[in-house]
């Protein structure tokens, strides 16, 4: 699945799949599902209808699962804030997915660095400045 936020009017090229969800086909590779986004304010929402029982139960019209089994949905946990933090230096500049990795012990440092950071656990580091600036 594919979520394009963006509004169409401030894309740089809008396309058909612009601010919207976009769903792979389980059943075909080469088919996927647009739904499209609308904003009311700047709110993104999609308007849909509760289907009838024979509807839903109708095997002719496809049915997707959109919510995962796991993990659990946590409106307060802090996981996306941090890897999105992740993905900027101090100065906001993006940084490569190489140079992330490349810092002392790797991808499983930086996990260990976010855990440690969200259990409020000061860091017994010398590197506790690039903890900060790249987890």
């Amino acid at each position: 699945m594919e979520i394009n936020e963006v509004p169409r009017f401030l894309a740089s090229n809008p396309t058909t799949s612009s601010h919207s969800i976009v769903i792979a086909d389980p059943t075909d590779d080469a088919h996927h599902f647009i739904i499209p986004l609308q904003l009311e304010g700047v709110v993104n929402f999609f308007e849909y209808i509760l289907p009838t029982s024979a509807k839903y139960e109708d095997d002719d019209i496809p049915h997707l699962e959109l919510t995962a089994a796991s993990p659990a949905w946590d409106p307060y946990d802090d996981d996306f804030a941090l890897q999105e933090e992740s993905h900027l230096d101090f100065r906001g500049h993006l940084i490569s997915a190489a140079r992330r990795w490349s810092l002392p012990g790797g991808r499983a440092w930086g996990q260990a660095c976010r855990r440690k950071l969200r259990r409020g656990t000061p860091l017994e580091t010398q590197s506790s400045f690039l903890a900060v600036q790249y987890c």
